[in-house]
């Protein structure tokens, strides 16, 4: 049996969860799609397991009436930073999905609590990937406290203070109030979810190459990634560094390197 603490750190996740789900079934109806139920949803989209260890995409939109993939959505409540690591782990799994899943746009990070601008940062490294921050803790709490769930903050422990007494409070509200508390959590970027919606769902006029990523990986294990605009200069890329001077030249830009195994200092200006 979880702990108070525990127990209303899911109480809150699920009740974020539920609200956002509510407002992405709206907006994705309005838009002429569907979302798949996750048992659905991981039947379709294909993920490679990393090291034996399965990631589960949590919900899949795909056009009504046909099963390719075309956004994948995260729904994630952070209540502080440590448990970022096992609740950001999945950042690297989106980015698989969308090299594994080509019918796949983009994938959407919706997201609550303790997200800070660096882990963001990290986040939106990846073109492919929109995050929202629907509300931070902070927000979320004052919600909670006007229906009534006062949760307050030991600051020398980082921690709930009062979990028994919230979860109790929590407990005593009814479905509807719950999730009213919920919808409230998400109402206010609720239109920014709408947008973010429409711009990974909405066709482009005529398809094209946007950019060229190459990949190249070392005999000893290095890895060197760069991503072009144009064609002419990933080939010059590609001739660089597997030409007659390939191990000159790899030996000098895994030198220069801040990190021995993986390199950004090819820049496309």
């Amino acid at each position: 049996m979880p702990s108070p603490a525990s127990a209303l750190g899911q109480k809150i996740g699920k009740t974020f969860d539920e609200a956002v789900l509510r407002l992405l079934k709206k907006y994705v109806d309005e838009l002429g799609f569907a979302l798949l139920k996750p048992e659905e949803g991981k039947k379709l989209v294909h993920l490679t397991p990393t090291h034996g260890i399965s990631k589960q995409v949590d919900h899949v939109i795909v056009e009504k009436g046909r099963r390719d993939p075309l956004v994948v959505v995260e729904i994630k409540w952070l209540k502080d930073s440590r448990h970022i690591y096992d609740k950001g782990g999945w950042i690297g799994g989106m980015e698989k999905i969308l090299y594994q899943n080509p019918t796949v746009r983009g994938a959407m990070a919706v997201l609550a609590g303790y997200w800070s601008p660096r882990i963001l940062q990290q986040i939106q490294y990846s073109r492919h990937i929109t995050a929202i921050v629907m509300a931070t803790t902070d927000e979320v709490y004052s919600i909670f406290a006007k229906h009534g769930v006062n949760i307050d903050i030991d600051k020398k422990r980082n921690a709930i203070a009062n979990p028994a007494e919230a979860l109790a409070q929590f407990e005593a509200l009814t479905e509807e109030e719950q999730a009213k508390l919920g919808d409230e959590i998400v109402k206010v970027k609720s239109h920014q979810l709408f947008l973010a919606l429409r711009g990974l769902l909405t066709p482009v006029d005529e398809l094209s190459v946007e950019t060229i990523e190459v990949v190249l990986r070392t005999n000893q294990g290095n890895i060197l990634r760069q991503t072009f605009t144009s064609p002419e200069r990933a080939r010059d890329f590609i001739d660089t560094y597997t030409g007659e001077q390939a191990a000159v030249q790899l030996k000098r830009v895994i030198k220069e390197a801040s990190t021995p195994y993986q390199t950004s200092l090819f820049q496309d200006d």
